[in-house]
């Protein structure tokens, strides 16, 4: 499976947000780096419907994550 069908599987799932950190968590286990991630969260990001700003939310929330704008406990990669 892809880094892309991965992530868009987590927005089907009752916590979205933990759905994505946990298979993030994963792709980098995998050996994917973070430009390879961050762009298919924003690929993700960008398949969503107008109306979904929960989603982009938590999808935004994990970019942030990987990227560094959090706290540090909450940093991945």
């Amino acid at each position: 499976m892809d880094a892309l069908t991965a992530l868009r599987s987590c927005l089907r799932e009752h916590d979205p947000l933990s759905s994505l950190r946990q298979t993030v968590t994963c792709l980098f286990a995998d050996g994917l780096s973070k430009e390879t991630v961050v762009g298919s969260l924003e690929m993700l990001r960008r398949e969503l419907q107008d109306g979904e700003s929960e989603l982009e939310d938590s999808i935004l929330d994990v970019m942030d994550f990987v990227v560094g704008w959090c706290s540090p406990h909450m940093r991945l990669g």
